[in-house]
């Protein structure tokens, strides 16, 4: 039995609002970026990782996105809500013996 498929598609108004927004954010937080850097794919990537604060430095350190990578775009690591990077020291978690 298939199953349909679920389409949620955005109402025009809101396509009208991520455009400007978009095109906002990319007259202050990108004009001065590489020719080789998408900007919807590190736009995104700002957005969703919002909430834990990461610099740019952070953000541009997770971007993979290239061809034939089966469309991953950028890969992060977070424990604890903190980045995990090659500098980050990570407790080994002690297991107790069982008696």
């Amino acid at each position: 039995m298939a199953l349909p498929l679920e389409v949620n598609l955005m109402g025009q108004n809101e396509v009208i609002a991520l455009e400007a927004n978009f095109d906002s954010w990319k007259t202050t937080r990108f004009s001065g970026a590489k020719k080789n850097f998408y900007a919807f794919e590190y736009y995104s990537i700002e957005q969703f990782l919002r909430p834990y604060g990461l610099s740019d430095l952070q953000l541009q350190s997770g971007l993979i996105g290239a061809s034939k990578d089966g469309g991953v775009d950028a890969l992060y690591t977070l424990v604890n809500g903190e980045l995990v990077d090659v500098e980050t020291e990570l407790d080994p978690k002690v297991s107790t013996p069982q008696t």
